[in-house]
């Protein structure tokens, strides 16, 4: 089987060597969907590390092999309609942040780009590779993904967040996760070349960084048992009644509470950091899919009658940590440059009751996260949630001396009304500077070091019907990326 893997790389290599040849940067640059466009209507509430000085090698192997040296991310409408209150008065709530917008992306206030590099990333998730990668041979996609680099290096951004694995299955070669059907429409098929191989080739040849986007515990939204291959180690653990995947809401999941389905999902991540020189691993805000204690009611028996004394949150909470330190620490013994970021819903009363996040563990102690990258979706006039007072809200957890703070954007609400937004409904409409006066604004926070924008499409595809604001929004912020 070796063998044969070697062989298609080889053939791939050659691939990539003839495209890289030929491929010239986009000229003009041209949405993150709804969370439930995004996670195929989940029921799911909804990022890494700054890269290093000096970008990628051109010239570093896409697979790693074995190494020796030691982020559909959101449901913006349930994180929008949740309340949290609360506002900082350290924040302009206008976005207009005097000193902070010179053009080059440097700024005037403390921790500005002139002192770090700012990490530029923008989500490219299963639902924009239906069009650049679905039913394309090698050398198709190596085309199509090298032109939506090309477009993200004209923006003025760094890094690329690549969905990997969005159901329980993989975008690569895994020993562990059957082929997904987002690739070829059915799973565990071959499509005949390894995506990931040619998505770390072609970014790191334009000096992007890589990360490799993981959703961790969902296998299927919806479709039932039947929708999974009979190679899936999901359908023979749900088979078999162990307690690992959980069937909820029509949809199937790896229970957060099962030693055995933590065991795969560490040892899945350990498998993209040895095989593939990817920069970072990032989940996103896809955790826990329901409050409902009927969900894992079984296992919190178990650990209740074993002795366990925690609550149900609680004992929720603490499943989510193992898993999340057990990752950091399996990717720092593989391979230590290579970072480790969450990207977690901007709610944070969603974050910690909902989804069982210990954000205020992670952003005070050490050994979770390198970066945390909250979906912060909403406009500076938000009645619940505006942008200026959530940045800081998140900006002040952070008190362990080294996670950085990145800054999720909306371009997909560019054009569109914000139904949770109350006063705010109609800020995203008709804008040209909004997305510039978000970086702007966040430049100011002492542990921002970043953003990203969800997602390739609605930056580079949007609607007819927004393409020209769009547009405009891309050149005023590149204005101070470039």
């Amino acid at each position: 089987m070796r063998r044969k893997k070697w062989i298609a790389l080889a053939l791939v290599g050659m691939l990539l060597f003839s495209a890289c040849d030929t491929a010239g940067p986009m000229q003009n640059p041209s949405s993150m969907a709804d969370a439930a466009q995004r996670e195929e209507g989940s029921a799911w509430g909804v990022g890494p590390s700054s890269p290093s000085e000096g970008g990628s090698s051109a010239n570093s192997s896409s697979k790693a092999g074995t190494s020796q040296e030691s982020t559909d991310n959101g449901q913006s409408g349930a994180q929008d309609s949740a309340q949290t209150g609360g506002s900082s008065s350290d924040s302009d709530t206008s976005g207009n942040s005097s000193g902070a917008g010179s053009s080059g992306g440097g700024s005037s206030t403390p921790g500005s780009p002139t002192t770090y590099q700012e990490y530029r990333a923008v989500w490219i998730s299963y639902l924009d590779l239906n069009t650049l990668l679905k039913g394309k041979s090698a050398s198709q996609f190596t085309s199509s993904i090298g032109s939506a680099f090309d477009q993200v290096k004209t923006l003025g951004a760094n890094t690329v967040i690549c969905q990997v694995r969005p159901f329980g299955d993989a975008l690569y070669d895994s020993d562990y996760f059957p082929w997904s059907y987002t690739i070829t429409g059915t799973e565990g098929k071959n499509p005949g070349f390894d995506p990931l191989v040619i998505m770390v080739q072609q970014a790191h040849a334009r000096g992007l960084k890589i990360e490799a986007w993981v959703n961790p515990y969902r296998i299927r939204s919806s479709g039932g048992v039947s929708s999974l291959s009979d190679g899936n180690i999901a359908k023979q653990w749900y088979n078999e009644g162990n307690g690992a995947v959980v069937a909820y809401n029509n949809g199937f999941y790896y229970n957060p509470g099962s030693q055995q389905a933590m065991d795969l999902i560490v040892n899945g991540v350990a498998e993209i950091v040895r095989n593939y020189q990817v920069d970072g691993i990032h989940f996103d805000d896809y955790f826990y899919p329901t409050t409902a204690a009927s969900f894992d009611q079984s296992t919190y028996d178990a650990y209740q009658a074993a002795g366990g004394g925690l609550s149900l949150a609680d004992w929720r909470r603490s499943n989510v940590d193992q898993l999340v330190s057990r990752c950091y620490s399996t990717i720092k013994s593989i391979r230590p440059s290579v970072t480790f970021g969450i990207s977690p819903a901007g709610n944070l009363n969603s974050c910690r009751n909902s989804m069982y996040l210990n954000i205020d563990g992670w952003l005070s102690q050490q050994g979770y996260v390198d970066y945390i990258c909250p979906q912060i979706y909403f406009g500076f006039t938000n009645s619940s949630l505006p942008f200026s007072s959530t940045v800081a809200q998140w900006n002040r957890l952070i008190t362990n001396g080294t996670t950085k703070l990145y800054v999720g954007l909306a371009p997909y609400k560019l054009g569109n009304t914000d139904a949770y937004a109350g006063a705010g409904a109609n800020e995203w409409i008709g804008t040209t500077d909004l997305l510039k006066r978000m970086v702007v604004q966040a430049r100011g926070s002492s542990h921002y070091r970043g953003f990203a924008m969800f997602r390739y499409d609605s930056l580079f595809r949007p609607a007819s019907s927004v393409a020209d604001q769009v547009g405009q929004e891309i050149e005023n912020l590149r204005a101070i990326l470039t």
